[in-house]
């Protein structure tokens, strides 16, 4: 059991390989329910800082062979570390190819992969931290479902224009950026045959209504 198991309140400071580099960082656990999700902040010399602005200077291919080498010299000061679960190998696995099959929707409909990690001896995938809330953290007057809906089916027709389908439908997975929902936790995305794609992509729909309806009579009982 590692410091994060223990208290998921507590930074402490880690050190990861991401290709070439030894990122230093700050970080803690995102919660008490996802502790294998580490919310980290980059501890940059003034040196590293000095060769990333001499290197954005680089033409790109010189730039795009650097990051091939020495990729922790390229991430945001703020990103997510995510390490495989216990027993969850081949979710990792069908995670971190779902999102090179989807660099395309990266920034917009999923976040941003900046590679595979060795944390610790254990395998973690850096993503970028996406500022947003959670969609069951809505105050005040939450979207109504058909709202709601329409957001989540922009990211969904994303997703099923490559033949994907998502299977996690939760509220802890959408978060709510603006005027646009960003998709987390790719571990259960899947192809669809052809022949099920319909069947498959409306059950999906059908199953985001319940769900998301469900919060809204929670909201609407606590007002009472």
């Amino acid at each position: 059991m590692d410091d994060f198991d223990k208290s998921c309140k507590l930074p402490r400071l880690i050190q990861f390989h991401l290709g070439h580099s030894i990122v230093s960082a700050t970080g803690k656990a995102n919660d008490s329910k996802h502790l294998n999700v580490v919310h980290l902040s980059i501890i940059r010399m003034p040196f590293e800082r000095m060769l990333i602005v001499l290197i954005l200077w680089l033409p790109i291919f010189l730039q795009t062979i650097i990051a091939t080498v020495f990729p922790g010299l390229f991430p945001p000061d703020r990103v997510v570390l995510k390490k495989v679960k216990p027993g969850w190998l081949e979710e990792f696995e069908n995670q971190k190819h779902i999102y090179e099959r989807l660099q395309s929707l990266q920034g917009r409909v999923i976040p941003y992969f900046y590679g595979e990690a060795q944390f610790e001896g254990t395998r973690a995938l850096i993503l970028s931290e996406v500022v947003g809330i959670m969609s069951w953290e809505q105050n005040l007057l939450p979207l109504q479902a058909d709202e709601f809906k329409e957001l989540v089916e922009v990211a969904f027709q994303e997703l099923n224009a490559f033949g994907l389908a998502y299977d996690d439908i939760k509220l802890d997975n959408m978060i709510l950026v603006q005027d646009r929902v960003v998709l987390v936790d790719l571990e259960s995305v899947y192809e669809v045959p052809l022949e099920h794609k319909e069947y498959v992509f409306n059950s999906d729909r059908i199953q985001l209504m319940v769900v998301y309806k469900r919060y809204l009579d929670n909201c609407y009982e606590d007002d009472f």
